[in-house]
């Protein structure tokens, strides 16, 4: 989803999250993702299934089509696909690559939980502060608004991007869909284990750095022999509200590789009920406006 940002331009880098409110803006170098945020799609959701990316310009084609436009966009998706697709090989020639069918948008949850980002991405948008900063929409386009024409759309626009896992999936050896066993040993074979992101049984929600590098450190113990750093069944944070609760919503903006304060700054209410929170984080000579929020169903 992509939005005209309607704020004063400036060509070259730019600093400011001109997206998220920003007071200020000055030459720099960008990463361009420079804030994010994990939300619930709605309520009974026990822990955030959709990631945001928040760009400050456009990004398209992974970088690779240069963009025409002033804009800011946010790069969406749920995290917990229950989509199944499948690899086999192509031929008895080890040279040749698998065959991988990823079979996106098969279930009626994904289709369900990708139209929901789009709906959320542009309730956020439409935010009273983001009235001065914000521009006709550009993708999907304002006379996108039916369900049809939003999974239309994302039919169209929607692709992968990085962070593959599970392809190797750890299980116990009786279960048929089990590559490696709880040891990280490859089932069937001899001296042979598998220690990265594929061994993991279902996809984690987020990025898959830290989450691989407990898996290494973990393996590292099986293989030294060493006993479990932590005790089984460690109970899981639930929110009390997990029924009630709509979505909640974090996000602070931060100059790569920069310092600052941040500071409250009061709490103003909105439409139906909801809690807006309004901070600033002050880095330097300039500052930006993050938010953190709670919505709840009327």
């Amino acid at each position: 989803m992509v939005l005209l940002d309607g704020a004063s331009h400036q060509s070259g880098d730019s600093q400011a999250f001109s997206g998220v409110i920003s007071l200020a803006q000055r030459d720099g170098a960008t990463a361009h993702l420079e804030t994010g945020g994990f939300i619930r799609s709605r309520a009974g959701v026990p822990h955030p299934d959709i990631q945001f990316h928040f760009l400050p310009s456009q990004v398209i084609d992974h970088g690779r089509t240069a963009s025409q436009l002033e804009a800011y966009q946010v790069h969406i998706g749920p995290m917990r696909s229950t989509s199944v697709g499948w690899l086999k090989l192509k031929s008895s020639d080890p040279r040749d690559h698998p065959i991988l069918e990823a079979n996106y948008l098969s279930t009626e949850t994904d289709i369900f939980e990708f139209r929901q980002c789009v709906k959320l991405a542009r309730e956020i948008f439409a935010q009273k502060p983001f009235e001065q900063y914000r521009g006709p929409e550009i993708q999907p386009g304002s006379h996108v608004q039916s369900d049809e024409e939003i999974d239309a759309f994302i039919r169209q626009k929607a692709d992968s991007a990085y962070h593959p896992s599970c392809t190797c999936k750890m299980g116990q050896s009786s279960d048929s869909t089990a590559v490696v066993d709880p040891q990280t040993k490859v089932i069937g074979t001899e001296n042979l284990r598998v220690v990265d992101a594929s061994i993991m049984p279902s996809i984690v929600s987020g990025n898959l750095n830290a989450p691989t590098i407990m898996v290494a450190e973990k393996a590292a113990d099986i293989i030294k022999g060493l006993p479990s750093l932590q005790e089984k069944n460690v109970p899981v944070y639930k929110p009390k509200t997990v029924e009630t609760q709509r979505l909640t919503y974090h996000s602070v903006i931060m100059s790569p590789g920069s310092s600052g304060s941040l500071r409250h700054c009061g709490d103003r209410g909105l439409e139906l009920g909801e809690l807006y929170q309004l901070w600033v984080v002050e880095v330097g000579s300039w500052a930006v406006f993050a938010t953190s929020r709670t919505l709840w169903k009327p």
